[in-house]
């Protein structure tokens, strides 16, 4: 058997190429790429910005989605020359609804050019999201032996030690793409004399390859599991220093990018974890379990109560709601501009003469009685309502037009008068737009989860139009309102859009639809359920038993990471191939231990010896329907290896 399982594995080496290729280099994919966004269209994004230099997103979507066509070209060679079967579970009946959904969405779609193309800062197009799906498959049918396995982990580790090589660099000051060297290794010889302009706004933080210092603990979480389960392997003592090294530069990339939530999301995969290994012994299980309740009652007390966990507490709840915190509750822009401030509601209104640069401005209160005013040393006149609140108010050119400016509290607010003689106002677009009301709920504070509260409260009201169709992949963007004016005044974010909801799961709700969402989380429930029943039975002297484990507490981790961050395609192709070799691994397990398989089924293989196995390993239901008897839905293990 051993024979023949090593000649199939090496006939097939050149397959692992699309898996290694998306571990090892799709991640550090950084140049620059010059596009159109097209939504100079949109009110609330500048037209001065509608041509855009990205480094990080562009050239990864076409390396996904060309390593994606691949992918089903060698499929498509495996099933017409060679006619060898594919490898399926019924788990992949939800990823194929799942896909359909995406598909429908995308059609459906009032937004396809984007849904097609990609977003500003975000490119993830349908494309990519079905390039994903291939993937997965791909890797789960091709992967089918250890040899195979240890193949992709060392050539794709190249790859991962360059990544944790610069984003530790980054965690001690040295950022390569803040050097000449680094900007030149990422640009265009054209831009080469520019590179002094050039710099990126992530301040001393550690993002890797991968853009966004939020992205890291994804990629740490998948990342270190499989380097500790490497080294627990390893009986090469150099080679337990080398993996030993590689896992603290996990960890010192963990620290630089400064996240508390991916402490987080890591602590309670962990927990999870131990938990799942406890339970193989069922006395030590209860008895951990009676400690672990204990120890997290006491935890969140002591987080809830204690001056020391303040910090934390602010993170996790946030500390202020936007409509107390802030003066003005709303702004109404017709045939006057109102702003209530604090309650009070003061209108302004002005007549202009461009030509003498004159303006004369009235406020009034809502009695329509004028309102006091102070002629300030800069000129400005301020204004004061009956609580003692000022306005300071001066006239300024936009295009040539004389426009109003409004300033309280040191934010500043500019309205012009429309040929209809009504009031606009004036966003940081540079467009004249009415002041909307915003459709949001209130069940966080505005700051929770650093300052991920906000959005998710824009976010929640959108779901309920989503439930069996999205609005297309990549098009949150055009579903959140981003005139929220008053929030992005107060928190200086006039110039930011709300591109994705920073939580995949409502992204993928909006994008794609409920459904779409319910069944990719029931792909991975088959996986994360299974893998609970094997890991609860395996000794774990085996090299693939630990791999396997290290590979399901990664996927783990990165799914309790997906409550606050999104997805992208920095580091979700990895995701997706480490999916698909999770459940390749487990089917590995499984045959060679003889446990079960759920919803294995296979047609006839190439490897005579493998299909054997397949044949004669029956799935729980199906000894049931054939009423060769009855056979408990527990998990057993046989004795032995099957017959053949």
């Amino acid at each position: 058997m051993n024979n023949i399982t090593d000649a199939h594995t090496k006939k097939f080496q050149k397959r692992l190429l699309p898996i290694i290729l998306i571990i090892g280099i799709v991640p550090l994919l950084v140049h620059i790429y010059a596009y159109k966004t097209g939504l100079e269209v949109f009110d609330w994004f500048p037209t001065s910005s509608a041509n855009h230099n990205d480094f990080f997103l562009a050239w990864k979507a076409i390396a996904i989605v060309s390593i994606g066509i691949v992918a089903l070209l060698i499929m498509g060679y495996q099933k017409a020359k060679e006619r060898n079967s594919f490898r399926f579970e019924n788990a992949f009946y939800l990823l194929l609804f799942y896909s359909m959904f995406v598909a429908m969405s995308a059609l459906f779609s009032n937004y396809k050019k984007w849904v097609a193309l990609g977003t500003y800062e975000l490119l993830e197009p349908v494309w990519v999201l079905f390039a994903y799906v291939v993937l997965c498959y791909y890797t789960y049918n091709v992967v089918r032996n250890e040899y195979q396995l240890n193949q992709i982990l060392l050539l794709s580790g190249i790859g991962v030690i360059v990544a944790l090589m610069i984003g530790t660099f980054q965690t001690f000051g040295f950022d390569l793409f803040q050097t000449q060297l680094g900007k030149m290794l990422i640009t265009n010889p054209s831009n080469w004399s520019e590179l002094g302009d050039m710099h990126f706004s992530l301040g001393n933080l550690t993002y890797i390859t991968l853009y966004n210092p939020g992205y890291v603990v994804f990629y740490v979480g998948l990342v270190l599991p499989v380097l500790i389960a490497l080294f627990i392997n390893s009986k090469n003592k150099i080679a337990k220093v080398f993996l030993a090294i590689l896992s603290i530069a996990s960890v010192l990339c963990l620290v630089g990018a400064r996240t508390t939530t991916g402490w987080m999301a890591l602590l309670i995969a962990f927990i999870i974890s131990g938990v799942v290994l406890l339970s193989r012994n069922k006395k030590v299980f209860r008895i951990s379990l009676v400690v672990l309740l204990i120890l997290i009652i006491a935890g969140f007390g002591f987080m809830l109560k204690s001056s020391s966990m303040q910090g934390l507490r602010d993170v996790i709840f946030g500390t202020y709601k936007a409509e107390s915190a802030y003066g003005i509750k709303s702004i109404t822009t017709d045939q006057d501009v109102c702003i209530d401030f604090n309650g009070v509601n003061t209108h302004f209104a002005y007549d202009s003469n461009s030509e003498k640069k004159t303006m004369d401005v009235y406020c009034t209160d809502d009695d329509g009685n004028p309102i006091q005013s102070t002629t300030l040393d800069n000129g400005a006149t301020a204004y004061i309502d009956k609580n003692g609140a000022a306005y300071q108010v001066s006239a300024l050119f936009v295009d040539e037009d004389l426009v109003l400016s409004i300033t309280i509290e040191d934010h500043e607010w500019i309205f012009a008068k429309g040929a209809d003689d009504t009031y606009y106002y004036v966003n940081a677009a540079a467009k004249a737009v009415k002041f909307t009301e915003l459709k949001q709920v209130a069940l966080f504070n505005d700051d929770a989860m650093s300052n991920r509260g906000h959005i998710w409260n824009k976010t929640i009201p959108l779901l309920a139009k989503h439930i069996l169709v999205g609005s297309g992949a990549n098009t949150y963007l055009f579903e959140v309102p981003q005139e929220d004016y008053l929030y992005k005044n107060y928190s200086n974010m006039n110039n930011v859009f709300d591109v994705k909801p920073h939580s995949w799961y409502l992204q993928l709700w909006v994008e794609n639809g409920m459904i779409a969402l319910v069944l990719l989380i029931a792909f991975y429930l088959c996986y994360f359920v299974n893998s609970i029943r094997i890991y609860r039975k395996v000794s774990f002297n085996d090299n693939v038993h630990r791999i396997g484990f290290a590979i399901f507490v990664g996927l783990l981790i990165y799914m309790i990471s997906a409550f606050v961050n999104d997805s992208t395609v920095n580091i979700a192709p990895v995701y997706w191939v480490a999916l698909g070799l999770g459940y390749a691994v487990n089917r590995m397990i499984v045959e060679k231990e003889g446990l079960f398989i759920t919803s294995a089924t296979q047609s006839d293989s190439v490897d005579t010896t493998e299909n054997q196995v397949s044949q004669d390993t029956k799935t729980i239901g199906s000894a049931k329907k054939s009423g060769k008897g009855k056979q408990s839905r527990k998990v057993r293990k046989q004795s032995g290896k099957p017959k053949k």
